[in-house]
C-alpha cells in the first residue's frame, strides 16, 4: 500500500483569507507517491496564484528559496535534498527540473479538487485502504451500533432543492459525502465550476463570521 503522510495546514491562525490563508484549519492524509511533490508545488505558488508575487522564489516566507540555495542557505532543520532527489541524482539537474515543475504548476486546477471526503488525497485504492483501516478500529466500539455513530448520506439530489446552486454545491460537499467530480455530473457542470462555487461560498461565510 502507497504510505500516507498526514500533513496539516493552519489557515485561521492569523485570521487571514485568501489564496495563501484561506479556510480553517485542515488536517489531510496524502498519498506520498502520488501527490506529495503536486502539494508541495500547489503551498509554494499560492503566493503567486494570490498576485503577491511574480515568481515563487521572490516570497520571503517560503522555503522554495532555501530549497534552490541549497543545504548552505536553507536552515539546519530544513530537509532540502530528500526533495530534490525526486528530481534527479546530480544537485544542478535536480535543481532545473524542480524549477521547471514549479513553474508549469501555473494555472493548472487546484490540487484540492481532487481531495476525497475532505480528508484524503490519493487514489481510490489509498482511500479504500485507509478507510479499511477505520473500520478495523471501528470494532473497538461495536457496543455502539453502526448506525448510530454513521449517519446516511444525503443524496445530491436533496442539496439540489437550495435554489441558489452555487450553496447547494458547497454543502455538498462540505458534507465529506460528495466529491467534486459527483456533484459536477449531478448538477451538470464542470468541477472547476463546483471548485469555485466551493471557495465563494467559504469566502462569503468567513466574511460573515468576522
Amino acid at each position: 500500500m502507497a504510505r500516507p503522510l498526514r500533513l496539516q495546514f493552519s489557515g485561521a491562525l492569523y485570521q487571514r483569507v485568501g489564496h495563501v490563508f484561506q479556510g480553517r484549519d485542515k488536517a489531510v492524509l496524502v498519498e506520498r507517491e502520488a501527490h506529495l511533490l503536486e502539494l508541495i508545488r500547489h503551498v509554494v505558488l499560492n503566493p503567486v496564484r494570490a498576485g503577491m508575487v511574480n515568481d515563487a522564489a521572490d516570497w520571503p516566507w517560503s522555503s522554495h528559496a532555501d530549497v534552490l540555495g541549497g543545504p548552505d542557505m536553507a536552515p539546519n532543520w530544513l530537509e532540502v535534498d530528500q526533495l530534490l532527489l525526486a528530481f534527479g541524482s546530480t544537485r544542478k539537474r535536480a535543481v532545473a527540473r524542480y524549477v521547471d515543475f514549479v513553474r508549469a504548476g501555473v494555472g493548472v486546477p487546484s490540487v484540492w479538487e481532487g481531495l476525497r471526503g475532505q480528508v484524503f488525497l490519493g487514489s481510490e485504492d489509498f482511500v479504500v485502504a485507509l478507510q479499511q483501516g477505520l473500520e478495523s478500529a471501528d470494532q473497538a466500539l461495536m457496543e455502539v451500533p453502526r448506525v448510530q455513530r454513521r449517519r446516511a448520506p444525503l443524496p445530491l439530489a436533496e442539496y439540489a432543492k437550495n435554489p441558489n446552486r452555487d450553496v447547494a454545491m458547497a454543502e455538498a460537499y462540505a458534507s465529506g459525502d460528495h466529491s467534486m467530480k459527483a456533484i459536477a455530473d449531478h448538477f451538470e457542470v464542470h468541477y472547476a465550476t463546483v471548485s469555485r462555487a466551493v471557495r465563494k461560498v467559504e469566502a462569503q461565510r468567513s466574511l460573515q463570521k468576522n
